[in-house]
C-alpha cells in the first residue's frame, strides 16, 4: 500500500459506543443529547454533548473517565434543533433534529 493510504487504526469514538456509555450513567438530573460530528458521521475523535441541566457536567465527567478531555458541553433549554441523539439514562436513545439542517451542514 503506498504511503499516505495506510488504514487508520481507530475510527475514534463510535455513536454506538457513546450511546452505551451514556446509558450506564447514574445520577443525571436533566436531559442529555449527543450532537455534532458523532451524530452526523457515526464516529468522531471527541464528543459534543448538549445538556438541559449543567450540574450534569460533573456527573458525566466523573462517570465516563474514558472521555475526559474529549467532551465539549453545550447548554440547551430543550432538545436541540440540530441533528442529535438523546442519551438520557433510563430512556431509549432517540434521534431527532432537522434533517435538512444536517444535509445543509454536510453540503447537500
Amino acid at each position: 500500500m503506498p504511503p499516505g493510504n495506510a488504514p487508520t487504526s481507530s475510527p475514534g469514538i463510535t455513536l454506538g459506543e457513546a450511546v452505551a456509555s451514556f446509558n450506564s450513567l447514574v445520577g443525571i438530573e436533566g436531559r442529555v443529547f449527543l450532537v455534532g460530528q458523532l451524530v452526523q458521521e457515526g464516529s468522531a475523535p471527541d464528543l459534543e454533548v448538549a445538556l438541559t441541566d449543567q450540574t450534569d457536567r460533573n456527573t458525566i465527567t466523573q462517570g465516563l473517565p474514558q472521555y475526559r478531555g474529549k467532551i465539549t458541553f453545550h447548554a440547551v433549554a430543550d432538545a436541540p434543533t440540530e441533528p442529535h441523539v438523546e442519551v438520557t439514562p433510563g430512556s431509549a436513545p432517540v434521534q431527532g433534529g432537522d434533517a435538512n439542517q444536517a444535509a445543509a451542514m454536510l453540503g447537500g
